[in-house]
Parts: structure tokens; C-alpha cells; sequence
């Protein structure tokens, strides 16, 4: 993913190439100074290997300005925002991004893309960017992409046509690395092998980072004994009345819970949400009335709070397996 300036008459106005900076300049590396006018400092691009490219930036501006910038391949970007605000805008993207110091946000786009970026008055630039084609993230990922968040993977195998984009924190082991790449000991043919290796080591922290954020998603938190004997009351409740129910506003509120911890709480407690626990109660008297032949399946239906026969009938064959009307007559086996 290639950041160019294809419009120079934005560009040149506060870039111009580097010179008089003490960096090695080669085939594998592009530097800009920013000009006197608008700041001091500087801004590189160091192509690591075909696919991968690292953005080192560390400029202080005086006053605010916009440049064009654009994506010639898609891609995965891994930002990291030592200071500095910036705010962009891109073909595909609504609303403004924003960075600001201490984050660490990762950005996939599945085309080229073209954009503006704002750089703020007073502010010191300082940021590293990691950008990767999906090509090259799938090879180094090879055998490990199980083990991704789903949104990771479906883009990496083109399966999402949309932008993608998530934000995170820098952590220390993170702040550590990104000072190595600033101040890389080496210098000749060395260097490039060093930053790759500085850089590859800061984008499994920060996959490693969104690995572990599924995995607390995916593990729901436990219940203290108060909240499992709420979620019980609950229960009761619903099933108190099969034909008119609470709402679900109505049941949260009478136990005193949001509607998305009672909804987990009774996955937790019932592995079903409410409503699909009243369900399973609603049948389960029906079935009751059916083997003790108190009912018809019509009467048995509107007793437990179905309106339609045919609703009924579908949601007790997936419950049981066979038609309510095979029921009439029968002895539970449990």
C-alpha cells in the first residue's frame, strides 16, 4: 500500500524531497522535509520487502495544512500515534479518521483509495505506519489465520468488500519498539533487515492485541450468586403469565438490570436467551396438555399464548421433533 503525492501543487507546498538529512537515501528509501514555512522535521518512507512499507514521521508544524495522499493497492495500514493530531478523509470514508497521541489504529481497505490529511497547528507529528498488502499479511500469517478475529479473516480472503477499521492503545513493549525503529543503530544493507524485523515484531503485538480482545468478547463474564437469583426471578415472571408476557423493557426493569446483561445472564443461567426460554416453556405446558388429553391442539396452542396454529405447530416440531397432534395420548418418558 503506496502513499504518493500525485497532485504536487498540494504537496510541494509544505514537502519538498530530502536533503541535508542524515539518513542513508536509496533505492528502498524516499525522505521529505517539511518546509520551513509550515514547520520543521521530517517524513519516510522505507520499503521493507514488495508489499510492505514503513512510514516514519516526526515533524512539528506551525501551521495547519492539507495533503493528498493515495493508496495504489489494498490493504492492511497498523498506525501507531506517538503525538500529534490528524485528521483524514478518504473516497470510501464518511466520516473524518482521527489520531491522537497513545493509539494505535488499523485500518484495512479493499481498493484504492485517495484522501486528505489535516495536519493541526502546534502539533508534533511523531507516528510510524505499517502498511501491507493482503498478499504479504497472508503469507506471514500462513497456518495462524485460524486464529485471527472473523473480520480480520474474511478480509484477508476478500470476502468483505467494505473498509475496515479498528482502534487500540500503544502498550509499553510497543512504545519500546517503536524507539529502535527511531533510532536504528545501523546504517548500509543491515538497516533495512533491522527495521523489518523491528517491524514485524510491532504488528504481532498489535494483531496479538486484537486476538486477545476476541477471546474476552467470546468468554462471557461470571455471575455473582445476586445476579443468577435475579435472572431466576426473571424467569419466573415471564412464565407466570404464558398468554400475556412482559416485555423485555419490563423484566429488566423489575430486576433491575440492563436488557443486554439480563439477555447474557440467561444464556448464562438457561444457555437461551429470554424469549427463547419462554418458548421453550410455552411448549413444554402445551406438550404437558397434549399427553394428559386436558386439550386439543388448537385449545393447548391459545392456552400457552400462540395466536397461530401454524406457528405453533412449527416451533413444536423443532422443539420435539414430531407434530403437537402425534402428541395427544402420550406418556412422557422423562
Amino acid at each position: 500500500m503506496k502513499i504518493t503525492f500525485p497532485h504536487m501543487q498540494l504537496a510541494s507546498e509544505k514537502l519538498s524531497p530530502c536533503s541535508g538529512i542524515n539518513k542513508e537515501q536509496s533505492a528502498y528509501e524516499s525522505w521529505w522535509a517539511l518546509d520551513e514555512e509550515f514547520g520543521t522535521g521530517n517524513w519516510g518512507r522505507i520499503e521493507l520487502r514488495p508489499g510492505f512499507d514503513l512510514f516514519i514521521s516526526d515533524f512539528r508544524v506551525k501551521e495547519s495544512f492539507v495533503y493528498h495522499v493515495e493508496s495504489l493497492q489494498p490493504g492492511f495500514g497498523f498506525g501507531f500515534w506517538l503525538s500529534g493530531e490528524t485528521f483524514g478523509s478518504g473516497d470510501h470514508i464518511p466520516a473524518q479518521l482521527y489520531n491522537n497521541q497513545g493509539t494505535a489504529p488499523l485500518l484495512f481497505s479493499p481498493s484504492e483509495q485517495s484522501g486528505f490529511i489535516r495536519e493541526q497547528r502546534n502539533s508534533h507529528r511523531r507516528s510510524i505506519v505499517l502498511a501491507i498488502e493482503p498478499d504479504m499479511l497472508h503469507f506471514l500469517l500462513r497456518g495462524m489465520l485460524d486464529n485471527l478475529p472473523r473480520e480480520y479473516r474474511m478480509f484477508l480472503d476478500g470476502l468483505t468488500p467494505g473498509i475496515f477499521g479498528s482502534n487500540s492503545n500503544i502498550t509499553t513493549a510497543m512504545y519500546r519498539i517503536i524507539e529502535d525503529l527511531y533510532n536504528c543503530p545501523l546504517e548500509g544493507p543491515t538497516r533495512r533487515l533491522f527495521l523489518e524485523s523491528k517491524a514485524l515484531e510491532l504488528m504481532a503485538l498489535r494483531l496479538d492485541q486484537a486476538v486477545a480482545l476476541e477471546k474476552r468478547k467470546q468468554k462471557p463474564h461470571e455471575l455473582c450468586l445476586e445476579d443468577v437469583e435475579r435472572i431466576r426471578f426473571a424467569a419466573r415472571q415471564l412464565c407466570a403469565d404464558l398468554i400475556n408476557p412482559p416485555s423485555l423493557f419490563e423484566l429488566s426493569a423489575s430486576v433491575g438490570m440492563s436488557h443486554a446483561k439480563l439477555t447474557t445472564g440467561f444464556k448464562q443461567v438457561f444457555t437461551a436467551t429470554p424469549f427463547e426460554y419462554l418458548r421453550q416453556m410455552r411448549l413444554n405446558q402445551a406438550k404437558m396438555l397434549l399427553e394428559a388429553q386436558h386439550f386439543n391442539v388448537t385449545e393447548s396452542a391459545y392456552a400457552v399464548g400462540y395466536n397461530s396454529l401454524s406457528s405453533f405447530a412449527r416451533a413444536f416440531r423443532l422443539q420435539y421433533g414430531y407434530n403437537p397432534h402425534e402428541c395427544a395420548g402420550k406418556k412422557s418418558r422423562f
